[in-house]
């Protein structure tokens, strides 16, 4: 399936992936950032560069056409950061519950192919659980296993 190409940019303690969209609403930079928690647990944001200000917008809806290129170059940008670094895990949560719910369904569809790879589980109140396809989460953990 097709996807964007991406640039990183390494820096400790973060590291951020630039890539464009190319879609109705003309090209938008978005940005990708792996900030570091500490051990080996970063958090993953998807952010949309303002061109004007340089301002990076992590609530922006777009709604440029291309929400499955974006999701599957999120998900390479993520193989990329997890080779580099086998024992990470990442932490992702939508900022938004429509945004969670569209990462949620986006895991249930692929399920089967991340779980080739990774272990993913889920958020559901204070408790991780294996994530599951009708399950209901606040977050996602994603561990590489291979």
């Amino acid at each position: 399936m097709e996807r964007y190409t991406y640039e990183e940019f390494a820096h400790t303690p973060n590291t951020q992936y630039l890539f464009a969209s190319l879609g109705s609403q003309g090209p938008i930079n978005k940005m990708i950032t792996f900030s570091h928690f500490g051990n080996d647990i970063f958090n993953m944001s998807l952010e949309d560069i303002d061109e004007d200000t340089g301002v990076f917008d992590q609530y922006a809806v777009t709604n440029n056409g291309d929400t499955m290129k974006i999701l599957l170059t999120v998900a390479e940008i993520l193989v990329h950061f997890t080779s580099k670094r086998p024992g990470a895990q990442i932490f992702i949560k939508g900022n938004t519950v429509v945004r969670n719910r569209l990462y949620r369904i986006y895991i249930a569809k692929f399920l089967d192919e991340i779980r080739q790879w990774y272990e993913v589980y889920g958020l559901r109140g204070a408790h991780w659980e294996v994530f599951e396809r009708q399950g209901k989460y606040g977050a996602y953990l994603v561990i590489r296993v291979k």
